[in-house]
């Protein structure tokens, strides 16, 4: 039994530095950038996300395109720091560049959706968050095209988003409520 544990343990150690090393090895990173992405990892598993996507911007303008796993990264982070700009952008990038992750392209899908909700940019919202939702069908996706609709004046629109988010169960926040109050207000 002591074996198997043991074992099972060693298989994880490697894969968690084989991956590290596969993402260096990818990107020719030096010794020191490999350092400044340790440390930026460090700050991601840390909760440290304005730190460590400062890190990861400077890693993207050394090796761009070479790595585009940092683009993901930053981009995840500027979500998480609600840096709406950077967010759109970096997850854009990463969209192009990565080899094709569901789990990858379907956060990337909702946070460039999201992000374009918060900045104001409706239609851009829904088209992302449509393209999210071909991946898995989940209610905040349907809740924020909800909300998009609605700040688009498209009222019937954001009901039938509405309820679908509420069938599967989304939460809304008391401002989103609040939204979703005024909308049926607005068609009766």
């Amino acid at each position: 039994m002591k074996t198997s544990k043991f074992i099972i343990l060693l298989i994880l150690f490697c894969v968690c530095i084989f991956s590290n090393i596969g993402i260096k090895a990818q990107c020719n990173m030096g010794e020191e950038d490999e350092g400044v992405y340790e440390q930026m990892r460090f700050s991601m598993n840390n909760g440290l996300y304005g730190d460590a996507r400062i890190r990861g911007k400077i890693l993207i303008v050394k090796y761009g395109n070479q790595c585009p796993q940092l683009y993901f990264d930053v981009g995840w982070l500027s979500f998480k720091t609600e840096s709406y700009w950077d967010t759109i952008d970096f997850l854009k990038l990463s969209l192009r560049t990565l080899d094709y992750d569901r789990e990858k392209f379907e956060f990337s899908y909702y946070a460039i959706g999201v992000s374009n909700y918060e900045l104001g940019n409706y239609s851009n919202a829904v088209l992302y968050l449509r393209e999210a939702l071909k991946i898995s069908d989940k209610g905040d996706y349907y809740k924020y095209i909800g909300l998009s609709y609605y700040g688009m004046g498209e009222f019937d629109y954001a009901m039938t988003e509405f309820n679908r988010a509420k069938e599967i169960g989304s939460d809304f926040s008391n401002e989103e409520t609040d939204i979703y109050w005024e909308t049926v207000k607005k068609l009766k």
